[in-house]
């Protein structure tokens, strides 16, 4: 079983595409049999190793490396794997924890996952990710706007069907 980090790069302007920011992205296994497909859309003001992710898919761990080979595809160069890290995974109550087996380049620790269900909806099902992850986010995301965020999450990747627990 591995955890994925993944990035996708965007780029604005007519003629001459200047890089404008980046969509950090996580497969997270939560079992033996399911990764959660998370983007990353920011991190808490008070404490910088929790993030806020919202939910694009839960999918079969069979599956994974088949779906982030059809990102590669799709965006070209744009999508890229950053680091696959050998891990474990248990649950403890609510918790997912993901064991990292080695310190990556960008992931620096066990990873925590938990739904929120106060941000959460219907169709956008939000989690908050606690580790020690190296990442720039362009915007600081607060509890306050995270709502927005999350809209502008769902808009480009379309209604959420997803698999139930």
């Amino acid at each position: 079983m591995n955890l994925y980090y993944c990035v996708l790069k965007h780029y604005k302007g007519l003629f001459k595409k200047k890089h404008f920011k980046n969509t950090h992205t996580l497969m997270v296994p939560v079992s033996e049999t399911h990764s959660l497909y998370l983007v990353l859309i920011g991190r808490s003001n008070e404490d910088n190793t929790v993030f806020y992710a919202q939910l694009v898919k839960k999918i079969p761990n069979e599956i994974v490396e088949d779906l982030l080979n059809g990102e590669i595809d799709y965006f070209d160069e744009r999508f890229s794997v950053l680091e696959k890290i050998p891990c474990s995974v248990s649950k403890i109550k609510d918790i997912y924890i993901t064991k990292i087996h080695n310190k990556g380049k960008y992931i620096k620790s066990n990873i925590l996952t938990t739904f929120n269900e106060e941000e959460s909806t219907n169709k956008r099902r939000i989690y908050v990710v606690k580790a020690k992850i190296d990442l720039e986010l362009s915007d600081e995301i607060t509890p306050e706007n995270l709502g927005m965020v999350a809209a502008k999450v769902m808009a480009k990747f379309g209604d959420l069907d997803r698999i139930k627990d």
